[in-house]
């Protein structure tokens, strides 16, 4: 594969195209797949015949599409549909060669679908009530199936390959990060077996065996300061734990057999793909270093989605090499850098220019990631890129919350949220001062949603160490925002917060960055969109204000569109914006 070098004035052209996706396949018909493609400038759903080489784009939505299925048998293409770009919608369905669309269930907030067994079941969350429609296919039985009504934020999880088990979450007593689990029959609604043990651990379903006599749910969990991989079978009321001895995060299917898992390891922001046999260890899948964002078992190997810093992804297959991708300019390659901070060792990833010691140092951004359960990775970011194209280094830390270290380190930030994954920053940050590798006197922070909070409490707790500042989307006044936000994130701000904002309130006013937003004295740039439901503008306006109450300077800068914007246009325009802002606050070439 040729690799094509960028050009700094043309940053644009990482961007063509948009995200690149694995396809996903008819588990019965692994000819036909769906995937999302962005080629008229947002991602939407085709249908794709491996076979013929035929595709077809199936939706067309104001905003894109981001939910998506096909059902086993390769009959059916889903999606939901968000025609106002606010979360709500509903599911629709059309046959996989073309035909009428349909809609299936009720408006509301999705809240999961699942295929299997020539049946479908569907989530749909309004008003403090979770709706699950069940039904067949057409021709496969009466079609409609019986409707539930469950209290609360319930997600619909997975069929049985036979249709006869059901698996729903609940965010429960322990929120969206720990849900609780259980088995119904998707006919009556009877709960068929709940989660042997309860709430004390993470319990996730990755899936029920693909043989329809297999009845077994692969479950991943987390008691311990590790995954744990467990079959549980819902009949028998047994639980078996497949032996794997991987660190780090874990993600895992059955392959199309039943005999064994793929399983994926993310851990210190880099991928790691095994088979796992049921009966035996975990055998290494050779790849290069860097992020593999999907994986599909096949038949006839296993498809993954590849990238790394320097390198765009491409669809590569076990069997068949590289399937596609790979076209686009080449990334900023990124340095491991890890500092001693208050809760342990942080893991950073720099790019840009070798600095030498004692040479010219460029200004430097530090980007927060979002979540907070995420992690930066060694992976094709344009981005980042584009920071680099315009001069400045760029230093992503996967701080106290972060995944891919362990669950101990993930749950290390919640007994003073916020703080503690700023604490770990400017740890990174007096690390790389000391080393000569940035200039402390020119850096800049910001972020997106739960990284944009971050970067707006960095620089209101931390107010003359920063040049410029800026948030995208971001949560500025958790109590103002959890009167807004949806049910979902509610649960999520109860489990970190310990409580409701009338309950602990001091807890959500020192992780506010409005509180310390009177101290603020860089300048910063808000970005909001009018349609988000995750981090609504109101209350990051409410900050702006309290900024300029204090003196500090702040431009605030409007998008017509949801929490995650995927119109590439609209994408290019977001961080041009930022950019423009940088270069005005903070150029390179700038002297101290």
């Amino acid at each position: 594969m040729t690799r094509v070098p960028a050009e700094p004035a043309d940053w644009r052209r990482r961007f063509a195209g948009g995200r690149l996706h694995l396809p996903r396949y008819a588990a019965l018909a692994p000819d036909r797949c769906v995937l999302l493609s962005a080629e008229s400038g947002k991602p939407e759903v085709v249908a794709w015949d491996r076979s013929s080489g035929s595709r077809r784009q199936v939706t067309d939505q104001p905003g894109g599409t981001g939910r998506y299925a096909l059902d086993p048998a390769g009959r059916w293409v889903w999606w939901f549909a968000d025609p106002r770009r606010i979360g709500r919608g509903r599911w629709w369905r059309e046959p996989f060669g073309g035909g009428v669309a349909e809609p299936v269930g009720p408006d509301g907030r999705p809240a999961g679908l699942a295929l299997g067994g020539g049946r479908f079941a569907l989530g749909s969350f309004s008003g403090g009530t979770t709706r699950v429609l069940t039904g067949g296919e057409p021709g496969a039985d009466a079609g409609r199936g019986p409707v539930f009504d469950f209290a609360g934020d319930r997600q619909v999880e997975q069929l049985s390959a036979d249709g006869t088990m059901l698996s729903v979450t609940d965010v429960g007593a322990g929120g969206p990060l720990r849900p609780d689990l259980r088995v119904l029959d998707p006919v009556s609604g009877e709960v068929l077996a709940d989660w042997p043990l309860g709430g004390e651990g993470v319990a996730r379903p990755l899936g029920f065996s693909p043989r329809p006599s297999d009845g077994r749910l692969l479950v991943l969990s987390e008691a311990r300061d590790e995954h744990r991989l467990l079959l549980w079978d819902c009949r028998a009321r047994t639980v078996l734990e497949l032996r794997h001895g991987l660190l780090g995060e874990l993600r895992a299917q059955w392959t199309p057999d039943g005999a064994g898992l793929v399983v994926c390891r993310s851990w210190q922001g880099r991928d790691e793909l095994y088979e796992l046999p049921l009966d035996g260890g975990p055998r290494r899948i050779p790849h290069e270093p860097g992020e593999i964002r999907a994986a599909a078992a096949r038949p006839d190997g296993v498809d993954y989605l590849w990238s790394s810093s320097e390198r765009s992804a491409r669809v590569r297959s076990t069997r068949h090499g590289t399937l596609y991708g790979g076209d686009l300019p080449d990334g900023a390659p990124v340095r491991d850098v890890w500092a001693d901070g208050p809760g342990g060792r942080v893991h950073a990833l720099l790019s840009g220019p070798p600095v030498e010691r004692g040479g010219p140092v460029p200004p430097t951004v530090f980007l927060l990631h979002g979540g907070p359960a995420a992690f930066d990775a060694d992976a094709y970011d344009p981005y980042v890129s584009a920071w680099v194209d315009h001069g400045y280094q760029v230093v992503r830390t996967n701080y106290r919350g972060s995944t891919g270290y362990g669950r101990a380190w993930r749950d290390a930030a919640a007994g003073d949220i916020g703080h503690a994954e700023v604490a770990d920053l400017m740890a990174v940050r007096a690390r790389l001062a000391a080393d000569g590798l940035i200039d402390d006197t020119r850096a800049l922070v910001g972020g997106s949603s739960w990284g944009g909070c971050l970067a707006l409490l960095a620089l209101g707790v931390h107010p003359d160490r920063w040049r410029a500042g800026f948030a995208v989307a971001p949560v500025a006044d958790f109590a103002a925002a959890y009167e807004e936000e949806t049910e979902r994130l509610r649960a999520l701000d109860r489990a970190l917060f310990g409580g409701t904002p009338d309950e602990v309130p001091d807890r959500y006013r020192r992780a506010s960055p409005i509180t310390w937003a009177p101290a603020v004295r860089a300048p910063v740039l808000l970005v909001a969109g009018a349609r988000d439901p995750r981090c609504p503008p109101a209350q990051i306006e409410a900050y702006a204000r309290e900024v300029e109450r204090g003196g500090g300077p702040v431009e605030l800068h409007h998008y017509d569109g949801g929490h995650e914007e995927r119109r590439l246009a609209d994408v290019v325009e977001r961080i041009s914006v930022q950019l423009e802002f940088a270069l005005r606050h903070c150029p390179p070439g700038d002297e101290p």
